[in-house]
């Protein structure tokens, strides 16, 4: 007789806690689902239709001439040279006018053109209030892309942290990991940062996993010599090369998710602002 109920004890703990994990699935596909439409919900604030990054400066290459030259054109030392040309830098038109009155938090807006990496950027008054609240304020999972609550909310600093959660389901900056594929940085090495005072691009030039002890996220540097150690341990542990080596007169904006590698790992983009 006990031994019936030790194995009934046994079955109703083992269902249990299959419904527990049943609960805790549909509690976070629900999760997924509340900020996925959210999410749809702030696009109507934006118009990508139009955006056109440009490309980052590319070397020029020398190529052999197919045929002899033509001795009555002018050679390449009596030719005129002419500077190369970029398009202008066409960014997406984003309401910020509404978007402050859904919340006063926000600061700006982060796109990265063939990602899913396209949201309102907000800042609170620490670095977790919005790890786990959408801009609309309500509390879930997926949280928001939110920027380091120690920087300038205009983005002028020298160095720049914007945080967003690694989201199985590929939303909020799970993108971020795709940039551990060089290919993948070379397809999409620019992205747009649009707010209320102006429009700016950023190029990737760097990614790595960190740990929470590395300096990936250091904001303030004492001295040239200082950000220049900075940018030399940051650029050798880069997984991706990008064309642009930052110099001290550079600001950084750094693009921070969480990895799995080891416990509490991240997976840091490290961009250069293009003005």
């Amino acid at each position: 007789m006990k031994k019936k109920w030790i194995i009934r004890a046994l079955a109703l703990l083992l269902l249990a806690g299959a419904v527990f994990s049943s609960y805790q699935i549909y509690r976070k596909l629900q999760e997924y689902r509340v900020s996925e439409e959210a999410s749809q919900q702030l696009q109507q604030y934006i118009d990508v239709t139009p955006a056109q990054p440009t490309a980052p400066p590319t070397r020029a290459t020398e190529s052999t001439p197919a045929t002899e030259p033509d001795p009555t054109q002018p050679t390449a030392e009596e030719s005129v040279p002419t500077e190369p040309t970029q398009p202008p830098v066409v960014y997406p038109s984003v309401d910020f006018d509404s978007l402050l009155q859904i919340n006063e938090d926000v600061v700006g807006w982060i796109y990265i053109d063939g990602t899913r990496i396209n949201y309102p950027i907000v800042q609170g008054e620490d670095n977790r209030h919005y790890v786990s609240t959408m801009v609309d304020g309500r509390v879930n999972g997926a949280g928001s892309i939110f920027l380091d609550y120690r920087n300038s909310a205009d983005f002028s600093d020298k160095h720049t942290v914007i945080y967003g959660h690694n989201m199985r389901n590929g939303t909020m900056f799970a993108d971020i990991l795709e940039y551990k594929d060089p290919e993948f940085q070379a397809a999409h090495p620019m992205g747009m940062l649009m707010t209320p005072g102006g429009n700016c691009q950023f190029e990737v030039v760097a990614g790595y996993v960190a740990s929470l002890a590395d300096p990936a996220w250091q904001l303030e540097f004492v001295s040239d010599k200082d950000f220049e150690a900075w940018v030399e341990e940051t650029m050798s542990r880069s997984m991706i090369k990008g064309t642009t080596v930052p110099e001290p007169g550079d600001r950084i904006i750094t693009l921070s998710t969480c990895s799995y590698e080891f416990s509490e790992a991240r997976f840091v983009l490290v961009c250069v602002v293009k003005d």
